[in-house]
């Protein structure tokens, strides 16, 4: 369930508010989050084709791969 206060943001919106990453990335992100190849799937919300990043969650997994690389990666 999403909480109220939670920001979704397009990927355009995202990119322009944090210097990193990247359009690109983000997309790369996103493409590997659905075919499971990495652990990034709470961040993004798909609504029909437009999908959005919970910025919060974003975060919160980038500093969850901080704390254990093999977290990251199912390899």
């Amino acid at each position: 369930m999403i909480n109220i206060e939670t920001q979704l943001l397009t990927v355009r919106q995202f990119t322009q508010k944090y210097p990193w990453p990247t359009e690109s990335g983000i997309r790369a992100l996103i493409f590997g989050a659905s075919k499971n190849e990495n652990k990034f799937q709470s961040a993004f919300k798909r609504v029909g084709r437009r999908v959005l990043i919970d910025q919060s969650e974003f975060w919160l997994c980038v500093d969850r791969i901080q704390e254990d690389p093999n977290y990251a990666c199912k390899r």
